[in-house]
């Protein structure tokens, strides 16, 4: 296939098509920070596969992406919609990565409350690199309905917060490139652009690509979500 960018910018690239065939044709990246579909709950096209389908999908597209540091966002348990169980995806995929809690809060819960009683707003960050002396890390992140005051959306049913992006590249200062090959509507790229990064992102449907074509294009951005 032709690799021919859905949009360019000095910063950004993004391409419209199915990231385990674009993937390939791509150089190498410093860092991946994305957030795959879940196999559950959300209108993607995976989302009747069976799991070890899905886990064969997660495994090919990690071993297809040519960076040196990848950040994958997983929920810290799901319910299997089809038996009811728990399901821990981020260690089932057998992927080697370190984790670190990223805690979705509403800013009006307490943050002195327990943790484990609010596992709908738990996610796990999974890294391929961590260091060992910087110790246990819990990353506290919005949640995308409570990105701003007005509950900013930006019209994707699975965004994310783009402090997310800011501590990915806090907690990895050398970085200076990125790639998001589940892209959505963008907040990878649009944090990484604002923050001086190079970035890719890679979408498979092309309302998405549209979406964050347009975020890309604005100058000036508040603080929002993916």
């Amino acid at each position: 296939m032709s690799l021919t960018p859905y949009y360019e910018d000095e910063a950004v690239q993004i391409f419209l098509g199915d990231c385990r065939e674009i993937l390939p044709q791509l150089g190498p990246v410093d860092s991946c920070l994305t957030s795959p579909p879940y196999n559950v709950q959300k209108p993607y096209l995976m989302d009747d596969w069976q799991w070890p389908e899905y886990y064969d999908f997660l495994r090919q597209c990690f071993g297809l992406v040519k960076a040196s540091v990848q950040a994958w966002l997983f929920p810290f348990s799901l319910n299997d919609k089809r038996t009811g169980l728990i399901r821990a995806t981020w260690s089932e995929c057998r992927i080697p990565w370190k984790r670190l809690r990223l805690v979705l809060r509403h800013p009006d819960i307490d943050d002195s409350k327990s943790l484990i009683a609010m596992p709908p707003r738990v996610e796990i960050l999974c890294l391929t690199h961590w260091v060992e002396e910087n110790g246990p890390k819990i990353l506290y992140v919005p949640h995308a309905k409570f990105g701003s005051k007005d509950g900013l959306s930006v019209g994707h049913p699975a965004s994310f917060h783009e402090k997310l992006v800011h501590e990915f590249f806090k907690i990895f200062p050398s970085i200076r490139s990125a790639i998001d090959p589940f892209m959505g509507s963008g907040t990878t790229l649009r944090a990484a652009k604002d923050l001086g990064r190079k970035a890719i992102g890679i979408e498979i449907e092309e309302r998405y690509c549209e979406l964050a074509a347009k975020r890309m294009s604005q100058e000036v951005l508040p603080l929002g979500v993916r």
